[in-house]
C-alpha cells in the first residue's frame, strides 16, 4: 500500500497540543541505555506481497490484522459494519466498537485515507486501546473504516512514517498532528525514542520483525550506514520551509553483478535521486530510462495478464546467480546486494505460451516519486529515526535465528560497526553471511569501471568494462592479471600470504578474509588480499556473489 497524500481537515485534536514537540527542533541523536525498553511485533507475508502482523483492539481485546506501512502515518482497523468495494474483498477479521469497553469516537466522519494505489478507506477516528507483541498500549488514536475501496487485497494499515503524514494534517502542514503510534509508545514510556527498526526476512520465510525502540544487531552483517532523510519543501509566508513528510533518502547507483563476477552499471540517468522506503509497496520504482535498462539487460518482459498485464520473468529467473546492487551516499557508502529470488515474486506464476512468467520487483516510476518497496526492503535492515531525520542501512542477515537486541535512547547516534570499515557481506540462495571491514576503505557512487587497488584500500576508478585493473598509486599489488568477462577485476595473490581457494582463508591477519572460511570449495575468481585486508571476492559459495556493503 503506497503512502497517502495528506488529507485537509479544519479539526483539532485534543493531541495537537502536543505538537510542539514534533517541531523542527528534533531530538538528540540516540545511544543504548541500560533502563531502556522495546516492543518486538512478529510479522508474516500474504503471497509475497504485503507483510502483515495481529494486534488486539479494545477491551476485551479483538485480533485484528493489519499492513505494515512506513510509507503511511495513521494505524486504522475495519469496523464490524464495514462496507467495501473491493475486488478482493476487505480483509479482516474485523473490529467490533460495540463490544469494547474502551471505545472512544474523538472524531466522527474525518478519517479519510487513501493511497497511491487508488484504494481508499473512510470512517472515524477513535482512541482504544491497542496490544502490540504483549504489550498494552492505551488510548491510541486510530481510524475505523466504515467505508473502503480497492482493486488489491486490503487490510486495516499500521502507518508508522512521520507523523506529518497523518492524513489530519492539512496541506499547510498546520500544527493538526497527532502522536501517532511509535510517538505514542514515547510518550506513554514504553520505549525511549520513536525510533523502531524493520526487518522484513527471506521472501520465503515465515517470519520477519518490527522492533520499537531499538536495533537487532544480530539482524544486518557489516557496517549500519547512517543516512540523512531528505526534507520536503514548502513556500510560506515566511519563506521556503522544510518539513519531514516521508522516509526518503538518497539513492546514487544501481548495478548488477553475475555469477563470473562481471559488474554492469545500469543506466544512471537522473541520479542520485530521492528514494521512499515503503514497506507498504510490493514493488520498487525507479527511473524509467534506469527501468528500461535493466529489463533489456535482464530480459524482463510484459506478461500479457487480463487487462492486467505485468512486467515479469521466467519464474525459474529466481534461482540466477545475479545480484542487484544498490548503493546509498555516494564514494565511501552502502552498497545492499539483492538476489534474484528476493525480486522475483514466485508465489503467483502465471503460464504464457507454456512459460510460467513471475512477476518482476521493479517497475518505472514517476519523477520525484521513486520507492524501495518489499522487494528491495527484504535484503536491508533498516532502522527509522523520525527524531532525528535520519535512516540505519545495512545488509539483513537473513534466516538467523540469534537476536542481540539493543534498546536506543537521547545521547549520542544509532550504533554501528567501526567507523570507516568497508564490510563484505555474502549474500546467494541458501548461503551464510560473512562480514569483515578494510580500514579507511571506500566505494565510488558508480561502479563503471576497473577496480584499482592501493595501500590495501579498494576504490571504482573510470575504465570499460573487462579492462585491465590499474593501481591508483602506479602499483599492481600482487601482480594479477585481468579475468575474462570480469568489469576490470584481477585475481591477485596477497601480499605477505597465499592466495585464496578452495573456500579456505588465506594466511592473513584479515577479519574479513577469515570469514571467507566456510562454505563449499568453489571460489573461483578472487581479487585479493593486500596486506592483511581483503578487497574484493566474486563467485564464491556456490554460485553466490560477494557484495560490499562500506562506511
Amino acid at each position: 500500500m503506497r503512502y497517502a497524500s495528506a488529507a485537509v481537515a479544519a479539526f483539532a485534536l485534543a493531541e495537537s497540543a502536543l505538537a510542539d514537540s514534533l517541531s523542527n527542533e528534533r531530538l538528540q541523536r540516540l545511544s543504548k541505555r541500560a533502563n531502556s525498553k522495546t516492543i518486538s511485533l512478529s510479522l508474516f507475508q500474504s503471497e509475497q506481497s504485503a507483510y502483515l502482523a495481529n494486534i488486539s483492539v479494545g477491551t476485551p481485546p479483538q485480533t485484528v490484522t493489519v499492513q505494515i506501512d512506513t510509507g503511511s502515518s495513521d494505524l486504522w482497523v475495519y469496523a464490524k459494519d464495514v462496507q467495501c468495494d473491493d475486488d478482493q474483498g476487505c480483509t479482516g477479521p474485523y473490529y467490533n466498537s460495540a463490544a469494547s469497553s474502551t471505545f472512544n469516537s474523538i472524531a466522527p466522519g474525518l478519517f479519510n485515507a487513501s493511497y497511491g494505489d487508488g484504494s481508499t478507506a473512510n470512517g472515524d477516528y477513535m482512541t482504544e486501546t491497542v496490544e502490540i507483541g504483549g504489550v498494552t498500549i492505551n488510548n491510541v488514536t486510530m481510524g475505523l473504516a466504515h467505508n473502503a475501496q480497492s482493486d488489491l487485497p486490503f487490510w486495516g494499515i499500521m502507518g508508522i512514517d512521520f507523523p506529518l503524514g497523518e492524513f489530519l494534517v492539512t496541506s499547510s502542514r498546520g500544527n493538526l498532528e497527532y502522536y501517532n503510534l511509535p510517538y505514542w509508545m514515547t510518550a506513554e514510556g514504553l520505549i525511549n525514542e520513536p525510533v523502531y527498526s524493520l526487518y522484513l526476512n527471506d521472501i520465503y520465510a515465515t517470519s520477519g520483525e518490527l522492533l520499537f525502540g531499538g536495533i537487532d544487531t544480530d539482524k544486518y552483517t557489516g557496517t549500519l550506514g547512517i543516512f540523512p532523510v531528505i526534507p520536503q519543501t514548502a513556500e510560506t509566508s515566511e519563506g521556503t520551509e522544510g518539513f519531514y513528510n516521508f522516509y526518503e533518502v538518497e539513492l546514487t547507483a544501481v548495478g548488477a553483478v553475475d555469477s563470473s563476477g562481471k559488474y554492469t552499471s545500469f543506466n544512471s540517468q537522473g541520479l542520485p535521486t530521492p528514494v521512499i522506503l515503503d514497506s507498504g509497496s510490493t514493488d520498487s520504482s525507479l527511473p524509467e530510462s534506469m527501468v528500461d535498462d535493466i529489463y533489456n539487460q535482464l530480459g524482463v518482459v510484459t506478461v500479457p495478464n487480463g487487462g492486467s498485464p505485468f512486467a515479469g520473468v521466467p519464474c525459474s529467473f529466481s534461482g540466477s546467480n545475479i545480484v542487484l546492487a544498490f548503493q546509498f551516499g555516494g564514494s565511501g557508502g552502502v552498497l545492499i546486494g539483492v538476489t534474484m529470488d528476493q525480486m522475483v515474486a514466485t508465489a503467483t506464476p502465471l503460464t504464457h505460451r507454456g512459460v510460467d512468467y513471475c512477476p518482476f520487483g521493479i517497475t518505472a516510476g514517476s519523477e520525484d516519486n521513486y520507492i524501495l518497496g518489499d522487494s528491495f526492503l527484504r535484503s536491508a535492515y533498516v532502522v527509522f529515526d523520525p527524531g532525528n531525520a535520519q535512516i540505519g542501512l545495512a545488509q539483513a542477515a537473513v534466516n538467523v535465528t540469534k537476536t542481540n537486541v539493543e534498546a536506543l535512547s537521547a545521547v549520542a547516534s544509532i550504533p554501528t560497526s567501526a567507523a570507516g570499515t568497508l564490510a563484505v557481506s555474502v549474500v546467494g540462495q541458501g548461503t551464510g553471511y560473512g562480514t569483515g571491514g578494510i580500514p579507511g576503505s571506500t566505494i565510488a557512487a558508480s561502479a563503471t569501471g576497473a577496480v584499482a587497488v592501493s595501500s590495501g584500500r579498494a576504490k571504482i576508478t573510470s575504465g570499460s568494462v573487462g579492462s585491465a585493473p590499474t593501481a591508483a598509486s602506479g602499483t599492481n599489488l600482487g601482480g594479477g592479471t585481468s579475468i575474462a568477462g570480469i568489469a576490470g577485476l584481477a585475481t591477485m595473490a596477497p601480499t605477505g600470504g597465499s592466495g585464496i581457494g578452495g573456500g579456505a582463508a588465506a594466511a592473513s591477519s584479515s577479519k574479513a578474509a577469515a570469514n571467507l572460511a566456510f562454505g563449499p570449495p568453489s571460489m573461483s575468481s578472487i581479487l585479493a588480499v593486500a596486506g592483511s585486508s581483503l578487497v574484493m571476492m566474486m563467485a564464491g559459495l556456490g554460485g553466490a556473489a560477494v557484495i560490499f556493503t562500506g562506511l
